[in-house]
């Protein structure tokens, strides 16, 4: 078995990616994730919709560490979520 990727950030001249932290990046995460009326934004996922960020942060921590990572710009405005595979 191959070992898991290490828990760092990268930072690159446009986009930081760093290991997705619930406490830090739930709520923005969510509110990426709920913009869109028809919930297609988790059509692929292996959890979600989520309504409530309780429930939210639970499914979040059911998923295996250290696969997920939070993408922002260096203005930290969330890019994307890359979910666990």
């Amino acid at each position: 078995m191959l070992p898991l990727p290490l828990r760092e950030t990268l930072t690159g001249g446009f986009f930081r990616v760093e290991p997705l932290d619930i406490a830090k990046h739930a709520e923005d995460v969510l509110a990426s994730c709920s913009t869109e009326i028809t919930d297609a934004d988790w059509n692929y996922l292996p959890y979600g919709p989520f309504r409530e960020i309780a429930d939210f942060e639970t499914g979040l921590a059911t998923q295996p560490r250290g696969l997920a990572s939070h993408v922002s710009d260096d203005g930290g405005r969330l890019w994307n979520a890359l979910p666990a595979l």
